[in-house]
């Protein structure tokens, strides 16, 4: 996302950057660079800021690595938690590791219109303090996933139309949601937040300087995971 206009490549032989050879990607104003990845990180520096449970880490790494495979449908990744579990910056830090954007959690849209314009620009959505999913978002969120698209008139044509076909990967956070539809619910992945306790809380001021910091390894430490599960997929078989 930067202006030289390279990307990193990755095989089950590992990744690296590079300058040939790379696909186009599109750009929006919501995009923003990627820092250059680090060798070396590891995983574990993201678990002090994001406040996951122990127990679904592995389910938070895995749905991080499968952020890099785009032909498949993604879970919806549902950061639940009581007040003060810090769920917002959960959900900006997921959302940025892969996909910086200078609206890394957005309020959930008014009408299936406005979801399509502002789904279109990100590959990660972040939608921040849901409260109530209604039907029409609850089928919108699930097409989302799976593959969705909208066909508009043209401005200022006749007759000619413009085709917005995309498949996004979303993060939602709340308290609770209260019940939800079946189909919503097949494909919502709950990870649990913890109350943080006073004597570990940060200051936003300290946050995010910690968070550039640590980007470059997490980066390259999610990189390298990515690059093993590629190596193993093709003999891994679910019954």
């Amino acid at each position: 996302g930067d202006p030289t206009g390279r990307a990193v490549r990755t095989t089950a032989d590992g990744w690296e950057i590079t300058d040939t050879g790379v696909p186009l990607f599109r750009r929006t104003a919501l995009t923003g660079p990627l820092p250059e990845p680090q060798r070396g990180g590891t995983l574990d520096s993201l678990w002090p800021i994001v406040n996951v449970a122990i127990e679904d880490r592995p389910i938070v790494a895995a749905w991080l690595v499968s952020l890099f495979m785009p032909n498949v449908p993604h879970p919806i990744a549902g950061l639940f938690g009581e007040q003060g579990t810090g769920k917002t910056c959960a959900g900006k830090i997921l959302s940025l590791i892969v996909d910086p954007s200078p609206v890394p959690v957005r309020k959930a849209p008014r009408d299936a219109d406005s979801w399509v314009t502002a789904a279109s620009g990100s590959w990660v959505v972040a939608l921040d303090n849901l409260s109530l999913v209604s039907d029409w978002l609850s089928d919108t969120l699930c097409r989302a996933v799976t593959g969705d698209g909208d066909v508009r008139r043209q401005l200022y044509s006749d007759g000619s139309l413009v085709v917005f076909a995309f498949r996004r990967a979303v993060i939602v956070t709340g308290i609770d949601f209260g019940a939800v539809r079946g189909d919503l619910a097949d494909r919502l992945l709950p990870i649990d937040l913890h109350l943080i306790e006073e004597s570990r809380r940060m200051e936003e001021r300290d946050l995010w300087p910690r968070w550039n910091a640590l980007h470059p390894g997490l980066l390259g430490a999610l990189l390298d995971l990515t690059a093993g599960v590629i190596g193993i997929l093709p003999s891994v078989c679910l019954e």
